[in-house]
């Protein structure tokens, strides 16, 4: 089910699904960090299922139990664990670790942090557009697809992709939510006998927010699993 909230930090209206609830995620606006809420009234769906019957054989063994006289085995004696094989696998995992730093020319998680960085930074830029949402949405995809991430991994490029095709996507649905094309909505709903025509605008432009959001959810979650830092703010923390 989908609901809406605002961002904790700048009041960007931000759509979301009862799917995410407490799960961590950014604002697409000013990329700071947040738990997403759940909303009113809403309780986990989720329950425990019952536990299976038991079995008639199960059921008479609980009435008769059996009795045996077989004693119980010996204790086994514990033999102490060496402290050097632990220190052996510490050594083995630093040096792969290192091996693949080496080649690899620094961390995915500084990569893909360095990135976030560079979004949190177009991010707080385009707040010189709040009053227009359709040319801040063409700076963002604008702006983000100069960044280069062909040094990270594939699947955070794939959702950094999708990210910004979903700010070009919106341009025009957020550029067209305006008092205007309200007006003429509800004059081609009186025309036609038609309430479709009624908000037609506000519901494309807030298909395309959840879209936006949704995006950076993702791409926020990959970054999550290298060990990335989401940056609260252009200086991070």
């Amino acid at each position: 089910m989908e609901f809406k909230f605002y961002c904790p930090h700048c009041g960007q209206h931000i759509s979301a699904t009862t799917n995410q609830v407490g799960k961590r995620g950014a604002c697409p606006t000013c990329s700071r960090a947040f738990d997403v809420p759940a909303p009113a009234g809403y309780q986990s769906e989720q329950k425990s299922p019952p536990p299976p019957p038991p079995s008639q054989h199960a059921a008479a063994e609980a009435q008769n139990p059996p009795t045996t006289n077989i004693p119980p085995p010996p204790p086994q004696e514990k033999k102490p664990k060496s402290p050097f094989s632990f220190v052996g696998i510490a050594l083995v995992v630093l040096v792969i670790v290192g091996i693949r730093s080496c080649f690899s020319g620094g961390s995915d998680a500084s990569k893909i942090t360095n990135v976030l960085d560079r979004c949190a930074e177009i991010g707080q830029r385009a707040a010189q557009y709040n009053a227009n949402p359709g040319a801040q949405a063409n700076f963002i995809a604008r702006e983000f697809q100069k960044i280069d991430v062909a040094n990270c991994p594939q699947d955070f490029r794939a959702a950094f992709q999708a990210h910004i095709f979903a700010w070009q996507q919106a341009g025009p649905y957020l550029g067209n939510d305006t008092l205007s094309t309200s007006f003429l909505e509800g004059v081609l709903a009186g025309a036609t006998k038609d309430s479709r025509f009624i908000g037609a605008a506000g519901d494309q432009a807030a298909l395309a927010r959840q879209q936006i959001n949704s995006t950076y959810f993702s791409l926020t979650q990959i970054a999550a699993r290298y060990g990335a830092r989401v940056p609260n703010s252009v200086a991070g923390d």
